[in-house]
């Protein structure tokens, strides 16, 4: 039995995300995640470190990345910069489906993606695709 008033909401992305609805409120993209909806799709590229290895992290942040999510169009992107740990840089992009990872990645624009890795790193990129299962 639910108190009276505290009824779940299911937030959209233009709703403010207030105190005073976190416990009840969850984000309509996290819905997806868990179960409620399709899954989504989380493409990770992460950077190995190695002796004798470049990454231009600024370059990587204004420029490589925003043509990736130019070409692709996620859901969302981050990027981690390493601090400590087996990998020097990664970016996380999400997808609403596997098809919709795919048409991304079927853009004409991917191999203008490609072609520009030599302008920011010498590392050879490591891709992991994941299916979001809580968010």
């Amino acid at each position: 039995m639910r108190a009276e008033g505290l009824e779940p909401t299911l937030l959209t992305e233009q709703e403010p995300k207030s105190c005073a609805s976190a416990s009840f409120a969850t984000p309509a993209r996290a819905v997806r995640a868990t179960g409620y909806g399709l899954p989504m799709i989380k493409v990770s590229v992460y950077y190995p470190s190695s002796e004798g290895s470049t990454f231009d992290h600024d370059y990587y942040r204004t420029t490589h990345v925003p043509l990736a999510a130019k070409a692709w169009n996620p859901t969302s992107t981050v990027i981690d910069k390493g601090v400590n740990g087996p990998y020097v840089a990664a970016v996380h992009m999400t997808f609403d489906s596997m098809e919709a990872m795919g048409a991304a990645l079927g853009s004409p624009l991917t191999a203008e993606v490609q072609a520009d890795v030599p302008n920011y790193t010498n590392i050879v990129p490591v891709m992991q695709i994941s299916e979001i299962v809580d968010g």
